[in-house]
């Protein structure tokens, strides 16, 4: 007689779990859709390495020079390159007991799974995603302002008359200087650049001139990319909350103050040197800003927030933020811990708009492993085998194709938007 035993039952969770995830992935990816796997991206064996040499053939330059009939001419190197792409692991687990599925009502396992291929398919598109809006060699900012604190949420957003359209054109000119090529419709041949923004800008989006939206040109696309808004000018608009934001980091309202005592992880009251010109129903951020001095890298900035004032108590504001306050899930609380003497500011909303073609960011993966991850369930180990592991694992890393090959536009926001850095 067959006997079934956790084995058995671990194997058949694990191949239910790699569905999930791959259907996850499939389903929710954004940024983790558009970068180039070339023909030796996925790695093994003799190929493997830390650091692995994509290589990389630059566009020729255009040739205009009449020849000479009766003389050869010289054959141009066609200079190959190389794009280096740091290898890393990457990967979480969740631990479940066998007491937590005895009193648990559901699934335990079949739910954790979900929320662990979840958090698997975020983590990677996130960090796809910063070698789309980090480190960029071309940023342009609305209106021409030289620094991202001149970006003022009455003019410098993509609704204002003077920055719209021609400021997605502006970016995408940039790209086709740069002979960057773009993405192609396979039944019309019409060349395209995307973007991918945070849903801070969709209303702004939405209402630029020429914005057209998914659902009208659905039926006349060979395909839509996962997320897609809609279109201004031919440029393909994404929508992602993975996408790049920088809280306060445009012109302030008023003085900056700073926090006069620490606050905890899903606190909902804040402590500040000076209160005054706040008041309930600001939005404020709390840590470090990304200023944007420098073009080629951005500051740390890992623990930034916007939060909202319920109330003012003299120097004492009660805050709701995109955290779970230390009371439980049903409150709002700090989404990040934060040290005394932290800024705090009440400034507009900055928001990136990359634009890239489909070879902008180079991809490269362990083949055993797969490219868009794998999901792990290990265990149980301990005697009375009461500890089961749901996880996921990566190694894959990402760099930019070249540095003229990819663009980042900012813009403030009309309103101001509970968001985190990241």
């Amino acid at each position: 007689m067959a006997t079934t035993g956790t084995a058995e039952l671990t194997n058949s969770l694990q191949e239910i779990l790699t569905i999930e995830a791959q259907y996850e992935a499939a389903r929710t990816q954004v940024w983790g859709q558009f970068p180039m796997v070339p023909a030796d991206g996925a790695i093994s064996g003799p190929d493997a390495g830390q650091t692995v040499k994509m290589r990389f053939l630059p566009r020729l330059p255009i040739k205009t020079d009449t020849i000479n009939e009766k003389a050869d001419i010289t054959p141009r190197k066609v200079g190959d390159q190389f794009v280096d792409i740091t290898i890393d692991e990457y990967g979480d687990a969740v631990q479940i007991t066998k007491f937590a599925e005895i009193v648990t009502k559901g699934d335990l396992r079949s739910e954790t799974g979900k929320r662990v291929a979840e958090q698997m398919v975020a983590s990677l598109d996130r960090l796809a995603g910063r070698q789309y809006y980090e480190g960029q060699n071309f940023v342009f900012r609305a209106n021409g302002v030289a620094t991202r604190a001149d970006l003022d949420a009455a003019n410098d957003t993509l609704a204002d008359s003077t920055v719209g359209h021609s400021f997605l054109e502006r970016l995408q000119t940039a790209l086709r200087s740069s002979r960057t090529p773009g993405f192609r419709e396979d039944s019309s041949g019409v060349e395209f650049y995307s973007t991918v923004i945070h849903p801070v800008l969709r209303p702004d989006v939405t209402e630029t001139a020429g914005y057209i939206t998914a659902l009208q040109y659905q039926s006349g696309r060979d395909e839509l990319f996962n997320g897609e808004l809609g279109d201004v000018r031919g440029l393909r608009i994404m929508v992602s909350e993975q996408a790049k934001v920088y809280p306060g980091a445009g012109t302030a309202a008023q003085a900056a103050t700073t926090l006069s005592a620490s606050a905890v992880e899903g606190a909902t009251t804040i402590t500040v040197t000076a209160a005054t010109g706040l008041s309930v129903g600001d939005v404020i951020t709390i840590g470090t800003l990304e200023n944007g001095t420098s073009v080629t890298s951005e500051t740390s900035a890992a623990t930034t927030e916007n939060v909202l004032i319920t109330a003012v108590n003299s120097n004492t504001l009660t805050v709701a933020g995109l955290g779970y306050s230390t009371t439980g899930i049903d409150t709002p609380g700090l989404r990040f811990a934060h040290a005394s003497g932290e800024s705090v500011v009440e400034a507009a909303l900055v928001a990136a708009i990359p634009v890239f073609g489909p070879q902008s960011v180079m991809k490269a993966y362990a083949s055993e492993v797969g490219e868009f991850g794998m999901s792990k369930v290990t265990g149980p180990f301990d005697v009375l085998e009461r500890f089961l592991n749901i996880a996921w694992y990566a190694v894959m890393g990402w760099n930019k194709t070249t540095g003229l090959w990819t663009v980042r536009g900012e813009v403030a926001t009309q309103t101001p938007h509970l968001v985190y850095n990241q």
